[in-house]
């Protein structure tokens, strides 16, 4: 599930099949009409002003509000991905990445790529091949950004998207989230993993001792670093 929000007091909320909106800072939420059902696991959003927004998600769908999230519109966009994360550099010129893997004549094929749009999403173009699965999409400037994915991937961008340059994160985890501060960059995977720029090494490595469910309002975690 993913959060936004176009004011201190409009916000959206995507999970699952459900589209939810806030006008009050989120003390109430309403649901709201998405035209599209069946999400899966992989759901994008991204906020570019007070009324606008677009999300992706699984089955090839790409979405869009223009009322601040009062009404949302729904496509495909014909290449056939889950799509993860997206970003928008203007109301016309975004980039959309995704993964699908299915088995072809017994062999296991894997797309992994990246879409550009120059209208909106009203039509998108293959844009950049990828190296495994992206799980999301951090740009600090018009021309700078981050990707994140499966195996602790970590890719860097400086003209837009048009190409990215491997780092190495140290990571072997799925990434999940990445957190830019200035020149310092944190992220977080799967296994509690936790890397750091700035150190260019994991700065914790947690192991839970029993599944992750809150069982008396409490959970342990090990630091093992």
């Amino acid at each position: 599930s993913v959060m936004g929000f176009f004011s201190p007091t409009v916000g959206v909320a995507l999970s699952d099949d459900e589209f939810w909106r806030t006008t009050n800072g989120g003390l109430s939420w309403t649901e709201t009409g998405s035209q599209y059902t069946g999400y899966k696991s992989n759901i994008g959003l991204f906020v570019l002003n007070e009324t606008t927004a677009f999300a992706c998600s699984d089955n090839d769908r790409f979405m869009k509000t223009v009322d601040a999230g009062a009404t949302w519109t729904s496509s495909v966009t014909g290449f056939g991905l889950d799509w993860s994360t997206l970003h928008f550099f203007d109301a016309n010129n975004g980039i959309m990445a995704g993964a699908e893997t299915f088995v072809e004549n017994g062999q296991v094929v894997a797309k992994r790529y990246m879409l550009k749009t120059t209208n909106g999403g009203n039509s998108w173009a293959k844009w950049y091949d990828l190296p495994v699965a992206v799980t999301k999409m951090r740009f600090v400037s018009s021309t700078e950004g981050y990707i994140i994915g499966t195996t602790g991937l970590l890719m860097k961008t400086t003209d837009g998207g048009a190409t990215w340059q491997e780092i190495e994160s140290l990571i072997t985890q799925p990434l999940k989230n990445i957190f830019i501060f200035g020149d310092d960059i944190i992220l977080t995977g799967d296994g509690m993993s936790i890397a750091r720029t700035s150190t260019i090494s994991p700065v914790a490595s947690f192991l839970l001792p029993v599944s992750t469910f809150c069982q008396g309002h409490t959970v342990v975690a090990i630091n093992e670093s």
